[in-house]
């Protein structure tokens, strides 16, 4: 059969049509949040979480067939997805850190077809298993510096999304949404932390993303919690720049670019003392990793301290959570007060979407 134009071992040509004979009223209700990050996409549904790269590339049809036994030919994920005027054929997530053509996201506003081609990746993915159509209700979320930006468009374009999905070895299904809630990002967080809140004083957050990092303050008093709305905000300072000393280091080295496809997989290896194998020898670059640790917590840590001024000496929790906390939190309990990582610092804000959008709707139905 054709799979989005490409001959491939089994598989039935996508179908053009969207139209369902079931009635709405049959089809089951899910609610899935997903939090689309510069480094991974992340996704909850009742039960179970998926996570991978947030990275695609082309899909090229290789020498090696399905049941080659000499090598992994396993591709996770190959995506195609026909919604409107998107039509894609893509490799997703860790197989397209292997294409030279591999993208990766950047800039302020994320590329609209390569967030979506990821949102839905993750959201077929969830779905593994469950019925092939069903009605969804969709948690996403913003960094807090795009909320009130970006907010209205971004709803207004996913609602209004209809199309066909197919991941890897899945059969094709239908994805259209019954609501589309969009939370700020580090609500999630701190919802999902399940830290004791104080009777009085402050909690702060810190979301440390790859380009982005969050912070929140709440104020508690006689246990009732109020934003300080002047001390949530974004900068633009998170994993990128550990990615950028290690690029300087690789450099310095080699005299080459480290590719930007490999620059997760370069930050794991040195993590874990590992060295990366190159034609010049194994390069250790566990120096760049150091500093580049120190000047993104000593950049957060001045950030917050002039922001949230002398408040900062009445925190009672200080949380970090995203990706960036695994690598940060040294550094930042020398500067912060009382620093603690939330449970799951990775899936924490797809969590918490998803625990706002199960009492939203609860509260709707109750409401309504």
């Amino acid at each position: 059969g054709t799979y989005g134009g490409v001959r491939g071992r089994g598989l039935a040509a996508p179908s053009y049509s969207i139209k369902t004979e079931r009635s709405v009223d049959q089809l089951s209700n899910v609610k899935i949040s997903v939090d689309i990050g510069y480094g991974y996409t992340k996704g909850v549904i009742q039960g179970k979480q998926v996570s991978f790269p947030s990275l695609i590339a082309p899909y090229e049809v290789g020498p090696f067939d399905d049941n080659n036994e000499m090598f992994d030919t396993t591709i996770n994920y190959r995506t195609f997805v026909r919604a409107g005027s998107l039509i894609a054929d893509k490799i997703v997530g860790d197989a397209a850190r292997r294409s030279s053509s591999a993208q990766r996201m950047a800039g302020d506003e994320k590329p609209s077809e390569m967030h979506d081609i990821l949102m839905l990746t993750c959201i077929a993915l969830l779905l593994d298993g469950q019925p092939l159509e069903v009605k969804i209700d969709l948690a996403l979320g913003l960094p807090l510096s795009y909320y009130r930006s970006q907010k209205g468009k971004l709803q207004k374009r996913i609602s209004c999304m209809a199309g066909r999905v197919r991941v890897s070895g899945q059969p094709e299904r239908h994805i259209s949404f019954s609501s589309v809630n969009i939370y700020p990002q580090g609500m999630g967080a701190i919802i999902a932390s399940g830290i004791q809140t104080p009777t009085d004083g402050y909690v702060g957050l810190i979301d440390l993303g790859t380009y982005t990092t969050d912070f929140l303050l709440l104020e508690f008093e006689n246990g009732r919690s109020f934003p300080v709305n002047e001390c949530c905000r974004s900068i633009a300072v998170g994993i990128e720049q550990i990615y950028k000393a290690l690029d300087a280091e690789f450099q310095k080295l080699t005299g080459r670019v480290l590719p930007p496809r490999m620059y997760q997989q370069t930050l794991d290896k040195t993590v874990k003392n590992q060295s990366i194998a190159h034609s010049t020898g194994y390069l250790d670059l566990s120096a760049a990793l150091r500093k580049g640790k120190e000047e993104v917590s000593e950049a957060v840590a001045s950030y917050i301290k002039s922001n949230w001024g002398d408040r900062v000496q009445f925190l009672q929790a200080t949380i970090l959570a995203g990706g960036g906390a695994q690598y940060f939190i040294e550094k930042l309990k020398e500067s912060m007060p009382h620093v603690t990582v939330v449970p799951d610092p990775i899936f924490a804000n797809a969590q918490g979407y998803y625990k706002m959008i199960q009492q939203q709707l609860k509260l709707v139905k109750a409401v309504g």
